[in-house]
């Protein structure tokens, strides 16, 4: 399979964002020019992480069992969650199995207590078929756990307690607004279209081994509606389809997800992404995650801050790279010759600079020049410097090579994920509807890596519907009434036609297009065709 390629600068924005939301590395000390800005993202990124570690806690809480426990952190810190009878009946409900479950005389006693204080009061005025629930739930007082024939077989499985802990967590991220970092759905996303596209294509894929590891073929459940919103308007089809096939679901499942996200598009899709093992992505990637971190330090020239991190990590690596350590420990002097501390800059040339250059004759005359430095005026010291992104990049390959991940796993991934997107969406004739909001439009703006190579790339540039001149032959547009052309003669398909003929037949996009050109272009002749 071929590969893409991909804007690395891009790509290491968004692991470090996700880096610093999940806690894996502590946020770099701000400039001066901007300590406003730089503590406001501290603080939301600590707002986030911690907000997901509660949903997690809440979520591990209810996994285990623990019933109890679950309604206590939500009443502490989700309140308004449980003001739902039909969520609350649903937890009662696992809480008086669980304690049956425990076997014991005393949880046997406190289980009809649940059901009399806590579990009929709920049934009453959760939805209309609780009660029957309730009622078919007292069987398990006479049906053992491990008679798998029994009528309330379901009531004691543990997948009734996973899935009504996954319903839970899509509640609370969505009551909270505790979603993941934009790189981890992203890299959800790209692999999930990357599977799809090998399937329908018939290829081996080239990271299978990488993608099975990281992507659960699970989901949670989405939210429950508000009751109000049972009936509510009809949602664009446009936004239907391109939910339910950019997240693997069903029409009726894409549009429960709206009716739950109250009809925002991008709320639903976050709250429906399948899950990735979160915790193999951030063990694979630990050292990337250091590498980049030394980058940003050395892209804000904080040489002295690099050289001692690499050296309490790995005291081996500047014997292997002298040169690299000169060039960090010349930016060093060359910074105190600029603020005019003559007496720390020579320290650093007798510490460091002397005895490199006595074992590296090459570095003989770069010692000279910088020493001239002393005789110039300040604000001319730093233009012998390497320039600070130059140096970090030369300092993230190094460390790439010292580590063995010249090129890391992600990247792999990133390669061949973005190919198979841009073929999937090729071969869909039309543009992704979530291409800009997981910021996928970045990774693959080449051009402006190579033309700002020695730049910080900005993420904050990567706002939803930013444009970008990148596989555009790729791309059509779905406005919902813009003609889209297929490559056979004289054959046009309007988006109208390709969304009627997908909502009724329940086809990919591809499917219906191929079937639209059999039949000129009309979606009535298909449909009659199919149902004859």
């Amino acid at each position: 399979m071929d590969s893409s390629p991909v804007n690395w600068e891009a790509l290491d924005s968004l692991v470090m964002d996700f880096a610093k939301s999940d806690n894996l590395v502590e946020d770099l000390p701000s400039s001066p020019a901007s300590p406003s800005s730089s503590s406001t993202a501290s603080s939301s990124s600590s707002s986030s992480y911690r907000l997901r570690l509660l949903v997690r806690q809440i979520r591990w809480s209810l996994e285990t069992g623990n019933i109890d426990r679950t309604i206590d952190l939500l009443r502490q810190h989700a309140p308004a969650v449980l003001e739902d009878h039909r969520l609350l009946f649903r937890l009662q409900k696992q809480k008086f199995i669980e304690l049956l479950r425990k076997g014991t005389a005393g949880a046997r006693q406190s289980a009809i207590e649940c059901l009399r204080k806590a579990l009929a009061p709920c049934a009453l005025d959760a939805y209309p078929e609780a009660y029957e629930e309730f009622k078919h739930a007292l069987l398990a007082l006479i049906y053992d756990k491990e008679d798998e024939n029994s009528p309330v077989a379901n009531e004691w499985s543990e997948k009734r307690r996973f899935d009504t802990a996954g319903l839970l967590s899509s509640i609370l991220r969505a009551h909270l607004h505790s979603y993941d970092p934009v790189f981890s759905m992203t890299l959800r996303y790209l692999i999930s279209i990357h599977k799809v596209y090998c399937f329908r294509q018939g290829i081996q894929s080239p990271i299978s081994d990488l993608t099975q590891r990281l992507l659960f073929e699970d989901r949670d459940p989405p939210g429950i509606p508000q009751e109000n919103l049972y009936e509510a308007p009809p949602f664009d089809e446009v936004d239907i389809q391109a939910l339910a096939h950019a997240v693997e679901l069903t029409r009726q499942g894409a549009i429960d997800s709206l009716k739950f996200a109250k009809g925002n598009l991008y709320q639903a899709f976050q709250v429906s992404l399948i899950h990735s093992s979160v915790e193999h992505a951030d063990d694979k990637e630990h050292k990337y995650e250091i590498i980049l971190e030394l980058r940003e330090l050395a892209s804000k020239g904080m040489c002295a801050e690099v050289v001692d991190e690499i050296t309490a990590m790995d005291p081996d690596f500047f014997l292997h790279n002298p040169i690299l350590l000169f060039q960090l420990k010349q930016a060093e002097f060359l910074k105190y010759v600029s603020d005019g501390d003559h007496s720390r800059a020579l320290g650093v040339a007798c510490s460091y600079l002397g005895p490199l250059a006595s074992k590296t004759s090459e570095l003989l005359k770069p010692l000279k020049e910088t020493l001239f430095t002393l005789l110039k005026p300040n604000e001319d010291a730093m233009s012998k410097c390497v320039p600070f992104p130059t140096l970090a990049a030369s300092l993230q390959v190094a460390l790439g090579e010292r580590f063995g991940i010249e090129e890391p796993q992600l990247m792999k991934i990133m390669r061949a994920t973005l190919h198979s997107h841009n073929e999937w969406f090729r071969l869909q004739m039309c543009s992704d509807r979530f291409e800009g909001f997981l910021k996928i439009d970045c990774l693959k703006n080449v051009d402006s890596f190579f033309s700002h190579l020695t730049s910080k790339f900005d993420t904050e540039n990567c706002t939803v519907g930013s444009q970008f001149s990148v596989s555009s032959s790729n791309k059509m547009v779905d406005d919902g009434s813009s003609p889209v052309s297929v490559s056979s003669d004289n054959v046009i398909c309007t988006e109208n036609a390709i969304l009627k003929v997908m909502e009724f037949l329940a086809l990919p996009r591809a499917d219906a297009i191929h079937l639209l050109m059999q039949y000129n272009g009309n979606a009535e002749t298909v449909i009659q065709q199919i149902f004859q």
